[in-house]
């Protein structure tokens, strides 16, 4: 065992050693000389390398060292200067000797008796006309001599002149001779180097002056590439029927963007030789007919494959292939458009497009050197397919099925008819390119070929692709139909190229279907339900007419007629469009098997202006809501009376009737505290803009739930529901108006449906309830309000306390309560032992007439007040603010503040008598609402001539006069302008800021126009409103 293990070491040690050895002797390099016995590499960049000092990149050291002769050398290799050839057995670079010329930089090679040396050329003359240069053995080795061989019959010198090629077929054989190829005079005619009969150069004879130009952005180019190949192309392909010139006869005519007029053109010539009906083979189709173009436009012809919304399997992609071509006809194979297309994006961003349903939009920045790179200065010649597997038996099979292209820039006769609205004018074309690196490079002055120039002067770009797929309209789930390519093509200017500019690329894909019969079933849906909101609107303003007292109809009631049509034509427009777009987001979001995808922004058009409309009628709706809550008749019934004076006490002589100091006939012993009124006032004044929906918690919840969680996204064109997609997927689909639509009015509406069932529910029962405390505050303070919406309509809180008083200190008022709440005393209901405190009230037209007279001094008064005041103004006079009315004009004068107190007392002594039945021509009955009249918010029966109805309701039917009790008119009104400003702005967070601002834009001219009226109407100066 021992020696085992001694011998096993002894031969791995001996192997290491050898190793070492190895690697000692491979690291010596015979051109960078010793390296020492390290055997570590130190790595040099090749752009290290110093090539002023005769350094170059050595692969086998992987560092910089140095030639060892004067060398012409590069980064890459060592290499003999200019002129010089290397001697292998001098190793070293040396001149050729006099009278020898250097050839291919290899060899040094005499020259031939027929071409002898010539020291103006440096070098051995050209070879005669008709031949060649031969410098090699046909083994390859080299010559001594340069020779010159003449070709044989049939043959002539190549470019290059160094092999002999034959003759066009179209050179009569008999006319060549040695080295040069001849037409026959007799009967054929040379042009372009290429045979012809008279007959076929006399038919079209065209004119090559126009034909030779390319058409520029307001500026034609003579093309040298048309100059030496459109004719000759044409007339090879028009009478030898040659594959290859009619592939060039296209592509020349792709390259002037298919356009064609009364000018020779390249695409008339085409046009010319492609009109034969069927179109034969060796010609390329790139045109559609004029018979196929409607029947694409149509599109009656389908593609029998089924694509699915399955996102991760294949079956869900829409394949555009593209085969590309040489400008000689020259098949390069297949490309998918992801790989052509001039996009840096990387190809799994641009396969998003592929994904059936899934819209796609992108824009590229990019140099013009980016895209003249991509293809290698070439251009090449695309014709797009959809490519699909097709299952024969137990093989599959890619078909190919052509997709026509519309050419936005494509004229005819002058005109861009492919812009125009008539479809049926449109030319579809079947060819393409990205970029034009040949056409516009132009001929010398001189015409000498050598001497032209090979920069373009325009270079005509791809900028925009738009690819339309649409899915069929049949029970075959997932079928579409041809797709449509729109391409728009730009111009770019040599010194544009020259500085390299930035250049843009628009690529999308949109997929549609037909939705004309969804649009028809909105319009009749709006048609039939618009009739019954205008039905239901008239018979609105009926009962508006009649609470008005109004038989006739005039001026007025329609007026009020077309407004309240306005807010139900808001509502109806906006449940069409949210049923409507409910069922399309659905369905395309969750169907695997596809029938039913989202409209393009063309096919949302009339959803997007029916919301629109929406919003401005509500808008109207809202406004006309404020002028009438502001113009409301209000008083506050106070039902305190002066209390007892005691009898302990006579009074004074000097006090008995004495009149108060105003002159309004009340002892003021026999005057009652005016402050438990200014205090209900001012507690009306704060609720007339309560609402059920807090608006800043909305618009914040609204806000987290679209923004922050992302809901918004399920928003976005494409079949996933996911609330976090991809980076890209955010960045290149786009959002779809009709789901954005569906998705912001379910948030926002559902939060605004959990804040009322909040706030009924919950809040209002074991919190605070603002309407229902108002009542008990009315109670408490002995006061009653009686509100009058129409002229002869309104609401009543019966506020009288049951305790007789409510001027009183703190200990009697709890022990009032709590006899209340002991039940030791009365209710607080209108009617004996009943709790009913609020009423619907309908009143005849005396009572209203007595109302108004009771008013009108006061009102006469502060008119004649406003005319002095405004005189005042006129004069340069003082002017003084003054509140009595609610109105603003000079210092009240006794008179007014008579008029106002006296008017406030009748009122009063009015209101209290008709309410405790003392007026024996005016009374009042109090009854039930139907259950018609409940449901449809209005009286049947008629009012007497001298009995009002009082109707007995919920709780807080007065609440109309508030925003409170059109919380529904409100929300809606804000949900629409919601809505409005994201499908203008595409942004939940702008429309939310909106919303909020609109908000308290209401609710401040609500509370300044409601103050103002409050103290108008209540006689209340408003300097006690706060």
């Amino acid at each position: 065992m021992g020696k085992m293990t001694f011998f096993g070491g002894a031969v791995f040690g001996g192997v290491c050693s050898l190793t070492l050895l190895l690697l000692v002797f491979c690291s010596r390099s015979p051109v960078a000389g010793e390296v020492g016995d390290d055997l570590s590499i130190k790595f040099e960049e090749p752009s290290r390398c110093n090539l002023s000092l005769n350094e170059t990149f050595s692969w086998s050291s992987l560092g910089c060292v140095k030639c060892q002769w004067e060398a012409e050398n590069s980064p890459d290799y060592c290499q003999c200067p200019s002129g010089t050839v290397w001697q292998r057995t001098a190793k070293r670079c040396t001149k050729c000797p006099d009278n020898e010329m250097l050839y291919d930089a290899k060899h040094c090679l005499e020259c031939g008796t027929a071409n002898p040396f010539s020291l103006t050329l440096g070098g051995c003359s050209p070879c005669p006309a008709g031949h060649i240069e031969v410098a090699y053995s046909p083994d390859g080795s080299p010559l001594r001599r340069l020779e010159c061989t003449k070709c044989g019959v049939g043959f002539h010198p190549s470019t290059s002149q160094r092999r002999c090629v034959p003759c066009h077929p179209s050179f009569a054989s008999g006319e060549n001779e040695n080295g040069t190829c001849r037409c026959s005079e007799v009967s054929h005619s040379e042009f372009g180097g290429v045979c012809f009969t008279q007959q076929e150069l006399d038919d079209p004879l065209f004119d090559a002056k126009s034909a030779y130009k390319i058409e520029y952005d307001g500026f034609k180019v003579e093309s040298l590439l048309f100059r030496e190949n459109l004719a000759k192309a044409f007339y090879l392909c028009k009478g030898q029927r040659n594959q290859t010139a009619c592939q060039m006869l296209g592509n020349m005519c792709t390259l002037n963007l298919h356009t064609y007029g009364e000018d020779w053109t390249a695409c008339r010539l085409y046009r010319i030789v492609g009109r034969l009906t069927p179109l034969p083979n060796h010609i390329p189709k790139i045109y559609y007919s004029e018979v196929e173009a409607p029947s694409v436009l149509i599109r009656s012809s389908t593609i029998p494959h089924t694509h699915d919304m399955r996102y991760d399997q294949s079956s869900s992609d829409v394949n555009i292939t593209l085969s590309k071509f040489s400008f000689k006809g020259q098949f390069l194979g297949l490309a998918a458009i992801d790989d052509v297309i001039p996009c840096r994006e990387p190809k799994k961003v641009l396969q998003i497009g592929r994904k059936f349903g899934t819209n796609f939009k992108a824009k590229c920045e990019m140099n013009l050197k980016d895209i003249w790179d991509q293809f290698n200065g070439n251009t090449i010649f695309l014709d797009p397919y959809v490519s699909y597997e097709e299952v024969k038996g137990k093989n599959k099979q890619i078909q190919l099925y052509p997709v026509p292209i519309k050419t936005l820039n494509f004229k005819r006769n002058g005109i861009k008819v492919n812009t125009m609205d008539d479809q049926y004018q449109w030319q579809f074309v079947r060819r393409f390119f990205i970029i034009d690196t040949v056409g516009s490079v132009e001929p010398s002055s001189g015409g000498d070929p050598s001497t032209e120039t090979k920069i373009p002067k325009n270079i005509r770009y791809l900028k925009s692709i738009h690819i339309s797929v649409q899915l069929q309209n049949s029970k075959d789930a997932g079928k579409i139909y041809v797709p449509l390519l729109t391409m728009g093509y730009a111009d770019a200017t040599q010194e544009e190229f020259i500085r390299n500019d930035v250049i843009t690329f628009d690529y999308s894909v949109n997929y549609f279907m037909d939705m004309s019969r969804s649009i028809e079933d909105v319009k009749i849906s709006i048609g039939v339900l618009s009739a019954l909101a205008v039905l239901w609107s008239a018979i609105q303003a009926w009962s508006w007419n009649r609470r008005n007292g109004q038989l006739e109809i005039d001026l007025t009631t329609i007026s009020n007629l077309l407004i309240t049509a306005c807010g139900n034509l808001a509502d109806i427009f906006f449940i069409v469009c949210f049923a409507t777009t409910t069922f399309w987001f659905v369905f395309f979001k969750e169907q695997v098997a596809v029938h039913v995808l989202l409209p393009d922004m063309y096919q949302e058009r009339l959803v997007r202006d029916l919301i629109i409309s929406a919003f401005a009628l509500k808008i109207v709706a809202i406004i006309e809501l404020i002028r009438k809550q502001s113009n409301i008749d209000i008083f506050f019934v106070d039902w305190e009376r002066p209390k007892v004076t005691s009898t302990v006490q006579p009074k004074p002589m000097e006090s008995e009737n004495k009149p108060d100091k105003l002159g309004t006939g009340l002892n003021s012993d026999e005057s009652v505290s005016i402050w438990r009124t200014y205090f209900i006032a001012n507690e009306w004044n704060e609720i007339q803009t309560t609402r059920k929906v807090h608006m800043a918690t909305q618009i914040i919840a609204t806000i987290f739930f679209l923004e922050v969680l992302g809901f918004k996204f399920w928003g976005l064109h494409w079949p996933n529901d996911s609330v976090k997609p991809d980076v890209d997927v955010q960045k290149y689909v786009p959002f779809s108006t009709s789901a954005r639509f569906v998705v912001g009015t379910v948030v926002f509406g559902l939060i605004g449906i959990l804040q009322c069932l909040y706030r009924i529910g919950f809040y209002e029962r074991y919190i605070k309830n603002e309407i229902q405390d108002f009542v008990d505050l009315c109670t408490m303070g002995n006061i009653s309000v009686f509100i009058l919406a129409a002229r002869q309509h309104g609401y009543y809180i019966h506020g009288r306390s049951v305790h007789g008083f409510a001027d009183t200190d703190m200990q009697t008022m709890i022990e009032q309560l709590s006899r209340e709440e002991e039940d030791l005393c009365g209710r607080r209901g209108l009617l004996p032992q009943t709790d009913q405190q609020t009423f619907l009230i309908s009143v005849p037209g005396v009572f209203r007439s007595v109302y108004s007279q009771v008013l009108q001094p006061l009102y006469a008064s502060s008119s004649a007040s406003s005319t002095l005041f405004t005189k005042n103004r006129q004069l340069g006079g003082s002017k003084t603010a003054t509140s009595v009315g609610g109105g603003v004009g000079v210092k009240p004068s006794s008179n007014m503040l008579n008029l106002s107190i006296h008017a406030y007392n009748s009122m009063n002594r009015f209101l209290t008598a008709f309410l405790e039945h003392a007026l024996s021509d005016l009374d009042y009955d109090i009854n039930n609402k139907t259950f018609f009249e409940g449901l449809l918010d209005m009286e049947f029966n008629e009012v007497g001539s001298d009995r009002a109805v009082f109707y007995t309701d919920d709780g807080h039917s007065f609440d109309s006069v508030l925003f409170y009790g059109h919380e529904r008119t409100l929300f809606l009104g804000e949900l629409y302008t919601f809505i409005f400003v994201d499908i203008i702005s595409h942004n939940f967070v702008l429309a939310g800021v909106v919303v909020f601002l609109v908000d308290l834009m209401l609710k401040a001219i609500r509370n300044f126009m409601g103050k103002r009226n409050l103290a108008r109407k209540t006689l209340i100066d408003s300097r006690f409103l706060i």
